[in-house]
């Protein structure tokens, strides 16, 4: 259920994105165009009122866009330009909770986000160009850049996707937990916090989670301590085993056999029957490593030929889909990974072998209300849809629709019409008719908000053509 949401501080579209969408509202617009600032033609709108609501922080920045001829700047340093323009005008005026700018923590002695004294001048060199005599202090600058770096919010539209960076000072004040009371969600320009369980009500000690929860300890802690300074020691940070499991490999007798991967272990053992795996430890580290490697190098790279990626991806996924286990957190990022480049490439036959292999693993880790479950569900539901020469009529199909709208009603409430397209969707229109649609819609939200368990779930397969 959704607890409070709060206005931005400051906010800006990215780069890439500043043709698709609204710089006030943040609605996303990929069919019908937006109209852009008759004068800097550079920011775009999706109606006139939208642009006079956003003309009292457009009003500067229009006047610096026309001073660099039109150039775009990068998101960074609009957001610094924003937030200088907001302090100017208004001030620092009190959040949802009381927070204020000058409360925001940022750099702590040199450990996070440092920032070089030639680095810095680059900055100056381009607001000073940007922003003229409106430009302060070298030193207010700094200070500004190390409390962005620290608490700005990556603002996403309903399917994830990241559209926007923001500040929001009362919300990004919440702890981070592993084991969180809930997450921070967007509707449009707004930043929502969500609990996953009802009769919560909002409070300032209360938890989100800043980073997925489909990485190990190791990872998500590398993340935490750059970020906030310590290691988290919450519930989930405690459990051995989850990492364990997460890297676990396959055991050559049983079906769905697991061998944790304990490294204090002499040899690797199935969780199931006791028998010993089919490798060693040492191999096992390398199976993981080499899964790890491609994940990871996907991710970094800014240009990406899909089709050369997928053809990677799944190389090694096959090279080590007969040693890691089932449930190995490692290869279900990865196939995760091919369903998305399969599915933009609508290969067919890829679709209909990766459509549900991750979410034996995304069902294991992550608890019903996370927004990776929700996601890696909707994606099952593509992949199997381009794979099938019938998905109207496949019972599979409808069945995992119905599970991940199932998913969606808990951890984005009524909003997740909108995550799925709408009920006139083609993902809508898999279930039958449109009362049909309308109706499923209204049964989850009213059933299945904050008490789907996780004994809800099975693994619904692709059948055969």
């Amino acid at each position: 259920m959704d607890l409070i949401e709060e206005e931005a501080f400051a906010k800006v579209v990215l780069d890439k994105k500043l043709e698709d969408v609204c710089a006030n509202c943040f609605q996303e617009s990929i069919v019908k165009k937006l109209s852009h600032c008759a004068k800097c033609k550079i920011i775009h709108y999706c109606s006139r009122e939208c642009q006079i609501s956003d003309w009292i922080n457009h009003k500067p920045e229009c006047k610096a866009n026309l001073r660099i001829f039109g150039k775009v700047l990068y998101q960074d340093d609009r957001l610094i330009a924003r937030i200088i323009w907001k302090l100017a005008r208004d001030g620092d005026p009190p959040a949802l909770n009381g927070r204020r700018w000058a409360d925001l923590d940022g750099f702590r002695d040199g450990k996070h986000f440092p920032i070089t004294e030639s680095e810095l001048d680059g900055f100056m060199e381009a607001l000073a160009m940007y922003m003229g005599s409106d430009l302060p202090k070298r030193d207010v600058v700094k200070n500004i850049i190390h409390k962005i770096d620290y608490n700005r919010m990556e603002i996403m539209n309903d399917q994830l996707m990241s559209i926007g960076i923001g500040i929001y000072v009362g919300l990004v004040a919440h702890k981070h937990s592993c084991n969180p009371d809930g997450h921070i969600l967007f509707s449009g320009g707004k930043a929502v916090f969500r609990s996953r369980k009802k009769g919560v009500t909002y409070s300032k000690d209360l938890t989100v989670n800043h980073l997925s929860l489909m990485q190990t300890k190791e990872e998500r802690n590398e993340h935490i301590v750059r970020n906030f300074g310590k290691e988290c020691n919450c519930q989930v940070c405690q459990d051995e085993t989850r990492d364990q499991m997460a890297m676990s490999v396959r055991c050559a007798a049983c079906p769905k056999g697991v061998c944790p991967l304990n490294l204090d272990a002499g040899q690797l053992l199935c969780s199931t029957c006791g028998r010993k795996a089919p490798i060693g430890i040492k191999e096992a580290l390398k199976s993981n490593q080499q899964v790890k490697q491609q994940y990871w190098e996907l991710h970094k790279r800014k240009k990406m030929d899909f089709r050369a990626c997928m053809a990677e991806s799944v190389n090694v996924y096959d090279r080590n889909v007969s040693k890691l286990s089932h449930i190995n957190l490692y290869l279900a990022r990865l196939a995760s990974i091919i369903q998305k480049l399969c599915a933009a490439l609508k290969d067919k036959d890829l679709c209909r072998q990766f459509a549900t292999t991750p979410l034996e693993s995304y069902n294991y880790f992550l608890s019903p209300g996370d927004r990776d479950l929700t996601e890696v569900h909707f994606r099952s539901v593509v992949c199997m849809s381009l794979a099938l020469d019938n998905p109207k009529n496949t019972p599979e199909l409808r069945n995992l629709i119905q599970l991940t709208l199932s998913l969606a009603s808990v951890s984005h409430g009524e909003r997740f019409r909108a995550y799925a397209g709408g009920a006139d969707s083609s993902f809508f229109s898999y279930l039958g008719s449109e009362e049909e649609s309308e109706q499923h819609i209204c049964d989850t939200v009213i059933e299945t908000e904050g008490r789907i368990q996780p004994k809800d779930f099975h693994i619904i397969r692709v059948p055969k053509q």
